[in-house]
């Protein structure tokens, strides 16, 4: 495990804040090839009101990346996000910047963590009509499988009660979603 504060872990995250597009790239890189020794301080990191757009589109990048590359091991990545990170994660899903929306709702996706459920509530008011609800959807469609049978229900009640909120893709996504519940 690497400590979210070591020299090693620093360096990284001030490469992907570089001018240099690929020393910013080769960052990304290293810190995805972790795998899921970088779950823990990149989502901890995230946390940071003080980090740059940079570093958190590198961020998002990198763990995007490393999870597409490690998808049998997102029961172990899920035990190192707590519930504060996995908000942030979904506020990042919900982003301005298209590439951050696009690797963070991707790793919600391929996480599957059925927190989601609970925590999108209070995201989702303040999500963007379209792409951030979008990748909202997606996160609890990827999700949906993971949810325990007495969860079930609820979690039916949760996407049923966005379908009227969105527009037509994001409905399809929840309707979905819906149905892996079932």
């Amino acid at each position: 495990m690497i400590d979210p504060g070591s020299t090693g872990f620093r360096s990284l995250l001030q490469q992907l804040d570089s001018s240099d597009t690929l020393t910013r790239r080769r960052a990304r890189s290293d810190l995805s090839r972790l795998g899921l020794d970088l779950v823990r301080p990149a989502t901890v990191a995230l946390l940071s009101p003080d980090l740059s757009y940079r570093v958190r589109r590198g961020l998002a990048v990198a763990l995007g990346e490393m999870l597409r590359d490690a998808k049998g091991q997102r029961a172990e990545a899920i035990a190192e996000i707590d519930d504060a990170s996995l908000r942030q994660l979904l506020l990042l899903s919900t982003d301005v910047d298209r590439t951050i929306q696009i690797y963070a709702g991707e790793f919600l996706y391929d996480l599957g963590d059925p927190r989601v459920f609970r925590l999108v509530a209070g995201v989702w008011a303040e999500a963007p009509p379209d792409d951030g609800r979008y990748n909202l959807a997606l996160a609890m469609k990827g999700a949906a499988p993971f949810v325990q049978p007495g969860e079930r229900e609820g979690a039916q009640e949760i996407l049923g009660g966005y379908i009227e909120q969105v527009g037509p893709q994001t409905g399809v996504l929840l309707r979905d979603a819906i149905s892996l519940l079932r």
